[in-house]
């Protein structure tokens, strides 16, 4: 599982994906521990040479937003994004 979340952060990285939004039918009842396993929830977190860190989060009706900044490092310079994370709260809400 570690490995494919590694993979996952380089997925995100590589294509330039701004916007992620998580569906999961068993898990949805479970949002706040299961958008953790992919980001992490207050600190910096180094993933290889890719560091991501929460910048903000905001509850709404029907879903969770949460957005990062994606920073990839390399001994050349640093390049950085921002990463919108949306978690549905119900299945019938998108």
């Amino acid at each position: 599982m570690i490995i494919r979340l590694f993979e996952f952060r380089r997925m995100i990285w590589d294509n330039d994906v701004r916007l992620i939004i998580m569906f999961d039918d068993s898990q949805i009842e479970l949002e706040r521990c299961f958008s953790n396993v992919y980001w992490p929830e207050e600190y910096v977190e180094m993933y290889g040479n890719i560091e991501v860190s929460l910048v903000g989060t905001s509850s709404f009706a029907f879903y969770i937003r949460r957005v990062f900044s994606v920073r990839c490092i390399t001994n050349e310079n640093v390049n950085s994004k921002s990463v919108d994370f949306v978690l549905p709260r119900k299945k019938t809400s998108i």
